[in-house]
């Protein structure tokens, strides 16, 4: 991983954690054919309301830590998935529902998968 996408994953996954995402994932697609991009990090939230409230998060964070804006955010209106796409790095934040139906992590089943602990 290179050293700016090493920080902007991590800078990704602590504005997931501020605002007390669970479930969090990191999904390496780099080498995979047809990827959109070279990671994934996928969270979720408990509402509507927190599912912005991380969207929101993650991009004050990638701002603030690695000085990046996002090329396009998607999914303000009713805040069932969120995605916030930084190019290579994209966020995926969803509400348990929402996680289940699209199974990210299934469809990508080849790529490697880390699995973060939730914070207490």
């Amino acid at each position: 991983m290179t050293e700016i996408k090493n920080a902007l994953v991590e800078a990704v996954v602590e504005g997931m954690r501020d605002m007390k995402a669970h479930n969090i994932s990191i999904i390496d697609m780099r080498g995979l054919d047809g990827a959109s991009a070279d990671y994934f990090v996928v969270c979720e939230g408990n509402s509507a309301t927190n599912v912005e409230a991380i969207g929101d998060s993650v991009e004050d964070r990638v701002r603030e830590d690695v000085g990046e804006k996002p090329i396009h955010f998607e999914g303000r209106g009713n805040c069932e998935w969120v995605l916030v796409d930084y190019h290579d790095v994209v966020a995926h934040i969803f509400q348990p529902e929402r996680r289940e139906f699209y199974n990210l992590e299934g469809l990508w089943a080849d790529a490697k998968r880390t699995d973060l602990p939730d914070e207490i």
